[in-house]
This record gives C-alpha cells, structure tokens and sequence, in this order.
C-alpha cells in the first residue's frame, strides 16, 4: 500500500521549512532516516524532484517552490478540520 500524499507533505514541509534532514526530523520528533525515506517516496510518487541536494543542505528545485504554498494550504486545512472536531465527545 502507497502512502497518501497527504502523509508524506510534513515531511516536504519540514525539509522545506528547515533545510536539512536532521532539522526536519527534530521538528518531527522523528530521525533523518525516515524524513528521507518519506521525502523519496514523496518525489517518486510525483515523478520529480522536490529538492536539490548539497553538503550545505537541501534547497527546493521549481517544483518544490511550486508545491510549497499547496502543501501548506492542506497543512492549515487539516490543522482547521482538527480544531473544528477535537474534544467533542
């Protein structure tokens, strides 16, 4: 079973938001290892790169520059659903 695209866009976001792997896996609560296991199968399962990587880190290629705004939109919406629902019962 593939993993939904909207699993794996924290980890985009992370990355995106801090840099590095190391990063992202601390404001995950994760390691680096799965930041980066999730980041490939993010790329591979849109056919793209999302980051160019360097020893200094890594930077968003255009389709990364162009999935960052999205992918924070759906962060925000499943942050509101959460906040609309949660404590009801």
């Amino acid at each position: 079973m593939r993993a939904k695209d909207w699993e794996l866009l924290p980890y985009f976001l992370a990355v995106a938001r801090t840099g590095n792997l190391r990063a992202g896996a601390a404001l995950l609560n994760t390691n680096y290892g799965t930041v980066n296991r999730n980041i490939q199968t993010l790329e591979a399962s849109y056919g793209v790169r999302l980051f160019h990587r360097s020893r200094r880190g890594f930077a968003l290629t255009e389709a990364g520059d162009d999935l960052l705004p999205r992918a924070e939109q759906v962060e925000q919406a499943v942050t509101a659903a959460r906040r609309s629902v949660e404590g009801r019962d």
